[in-house]
């Protein structure tokens, strides 16, 4: 079994750059993971390396950065990509009529196509969960007390089934995109 490394982003941007660009202009970066990303996929292939270097810095450096994103490097390779960041959503109220909103932290992510059916796709989730609900329960401030979730397409059950793996259970489908279902972190 391959070894798996969260490389986090913010250390040093203009490497990271480098590595964004190579890793999204991957040919493994197929239908599927542009599908879910397409802006940061046309994004990280059409900019300049100075520039993504500099969304990096905005996005993911500081002492509170607002998201959290990391390279998944599976046997000395960069593999894939997860985020998590603060991003609230409407849950359906159970047994009642209506909405109400949570306050989340949203995770997600992808690997190249020639990493999946591996296991890799678990155990990257299972470890940006747990250290995003690091930062939930260790946090008085803006990240403290938030419920984490990710969105899955009704339609791809590999996701789904490594979501529900990692700790996460389906709780409705979302308010603006009835094609997709909110999974909530249950520890």
């Amino acid at each position: 079994m391959s070894e798996l490394l969260l490389v986090r982003l913010g250390e040093d941007p203009e490497a990271e750059a480098v590595r964004l660009r190579d890793l999204y202009s991957n040919d493994g970066v197929d239908s599927s993971v542009f599908a879910e990303f397409e802006t940061t996929v046309h994004a990280y292939k059409s900019i300049s390396i100075p520039d993504i270097a500099e969304r990096i810095r905005a996005k993911y450096c500081g002492d509170n950065p607002g998201a959290y994103g990391a390279i998944p490097v599976w046997g000395g390779v960069d593999a894939g990509m997860v985020v998590w960041g603060i991003k609230d959503y409407l849950r359906s109220q159970t047994g009642k009529e209506g909405v109400v909103e949570v306050r989340g932290v949203n995770v997600s992510g992808w690997a190249l196509r020639q990493y999946r059916n591996q296991g890799l796709g678990g155990k990257v989730l299972h470890l940006a969960a747990q250290q995003a609900n690091d930062l939930i329960h260790g946090h008085d401030g803006e990240w403290g007390g938030r419920t984490l979730w990710t969105g899955i397409d009704k339609k791809n059950t590999a996701s789904r089934k490594i979501a529900e793996a990692a700790g996460f259970r389906e709780v409705c489908a979302e308010q603006d995109k009835p094609e997709r279902l909110i999974y909530e972190f249950v520890e």
